[in-house]
């Protein structure tokens, strides 16, 4: 598997979310300045894919992608429906831990942590860790 790959089946396709993950996934894929139809920034490769170069099958970029599991396309409305959701429960209960959101919400704690650092990314949420706390607390940036 290549970049090449994860461009003709969701790139190309339009069904990228823009979410980045692929970009941190490989030290050859940077997400680009300007943005799709969507509104989304793409990912792109920057020098060579690992499969073009040495040969080697790397895969990571797209086997993390969200939109690829198993052959099948994640519906991304449910994807950035999830990220809305724990944003919303951070609004209303500031200072909330991720064990809280995803009791609050039924999710996996997995899947909150990922939300709520993709949000911290985005700058719409701040964490803080408190002394004697073992799980960070968050914020509404305001």
């Amino acid at each position: 598997m290549s970049f090449e790959l994860l461009k003709t089946k969701i790139i190309d396709t339009n069904q990228c979310i823009g979410c980045g993950i692929c970009a941190k996934s490989c030290k050859h894929i940077e997400m680009s300045e300007t943005v799709n139809e969507k509104k989304k920034k793409t990912p792109l490769l920057k020098g060579k894919c690992i499969m073009t170069t040495i040969g080697l099958a790397c895969g990571n970029c797209y086997n993390s992608c969200p939109m690829v599991r198993r052959g099948k396309k994640k519906d991304p409305e449910n994807f950035l429906n999830t990220r809305e959701k724990v944003l919303k429960v951070i609004e209303e209960h500031p200072k909330s831990t991720i064990p809280k959101i995803a009791d609050l919400l039924g999710l996996s704690t997995i899947k909150v942590r990922f939300e709520a650092l993709r949000l911290v990314e985005l700058n719409q949420v701040e964490f803080q860790i408190l002394p004697n706390q073992r799980d960070p607390i968050f914020l509404k940036t305001t």
